[in-house]
């Protein structure tokens, strides 16, 4: 194995304006791999809004894109299968995700990169932090149940999170905002011993 995750940042895999045609607006290679896609969605780029895909695609004249931008790579990895898939729709992001969620993108490329493979598990993995589990909240994943025909453990996995603008500015330092949230979440569990 020569790749054990791949990340797509601000690029919706769809067909748009950005893509010559359908096929090219889906992921290429080894699907085996497991993916991170993050996007703002506020993206003028590849949003769900008034993002250039979403007007072109409109355009029933001279456009061309699918029938509806979804803004990010979900429907793709479900469609196709996708091993392991983690999509991170930022709000209020734009283009450039580092401009609304510099810090919070920090932890959660720690997290897919530490464990590739266990991607589809973030909201799981993060329940025992305050602070990031009040960060996601979980859109859709696929399967939508587990334990039905065909969906045994070792299947294809995906999540598709929301993730909230984070409290704390981008001007904060990450050590800043890892001090600021080790106090706050100090004060809390001594309310709760109290």
């Amino acid at each position: 194995r020569l790749l054990n995750g791949r990340i797509i940042s601000a690029f919706n895999v769809e067909y748009c304006y950005f893509t010559p045609n359908e096929e090219a607006g889906q992921f290429g290679g080894n699907l085996r791999v497991p993916t991170l896609n993050l996007i703002g969605n506020e993206d003028h780029y590849f949003g769900p809004g008034d993002s250039i895909s979403a007007i072109v695609a409109k355009d029933k004249i001279t456009g061309y894109g699918a029938d509806e931008i979804t803004g990010n790579a979900f429907k793709a990895m479900k469609r196709q299968g996708m091993f392991r898939g983690l999509v991170a729709v930022l709000e209020g992001g734009q283009h450039d995700a580092t401009l609304t969620h510099d810090n919070f993108l920090r932890d959660l490329f720690q997290a897919f990169l530490t464990a590739p493979y266990s991607c589809h598990t973030l909201d799981e993995d993060w329940r025992c932090d305050d602070y990031l589990s009040s960060m996601i909240k979980v859109v859709k994943r696929y399967p939508e149940e587990e334990g039905k025909a065909g969906n045994a453990a070792g299947d294809v996995k995906g999540l598709w999170i929301h993730v909230k603008k984070p409290a704390y500015p981008v001007t904060m330092s990450y050590r800043e905002v890892e001090a600021e949230r080790r106090s706050l979440s100090s004060r809390t569990a001594m309310r709760k011993l109290q």
